[in-house]
């Protein structure tokens, strides 16, 4: 595409997800964001334009996508948000360690498993939680 949408690095969020929309929140505080844009799933055109991405993976981790086009996931999202914050420079050490990548771990998936209950409470649907919601809310 010669005409790109999108000024990377990008962050993709569903901006349906009341965790997804507080942690975008939390992130405008901070004066990393002026540099990250936030797109919600729900783009189509993010899509589009980067096709690398798959809308359902989307749905199951956070994605970003830095400046030289490398896909962040998860985890690596919350890492790469880390070298960014101003403030945290004294504790990168700690961070980066065995111990601190583990801790950074397993609070994503914890929030992870909590937005998809919150997201699905009913456990026979949670499969059908990547389908953008129709109009009549089914």
């Amino acid at each position: 595409m010669s005409n790109p949408t999108y000024q990377l690095p990008i962050l993709i969020y569903d901006s349906e997800c009341i965790l997804c929309k507080r942690f975008k929140e939390a992130l405008e505080r901070l004066p990393l964001t002026k540099k990250i844009q936030m797109v919600s799933i729900y783009d189509d055109q993010v899509f589009a334009e980067f096709t690398q991405l798959n809308q359902d993976q989307c749905f199951d981790l956070i994605h970003l996508i830095d400046e030289n086009k490398k896909i962040y996931q998860g985890p690596e999202v919350i890492e790469y948000l880390i070298d960014f914050a101003p403030g945290v420079s004294n504790l990168k050490w700690l961070l980066k360690s065995d111990a601190g990548k583990k801790t950074i771990d397993f609070f994503y998936q914890t929030a992870n498993k909590l937005r998809n209950s919150i997201l699905n409470p009913c456990p026979r649907c949670k499969k059908n939680h990547h389908k953008h919601p129709d109009p009549d809310g089914n």
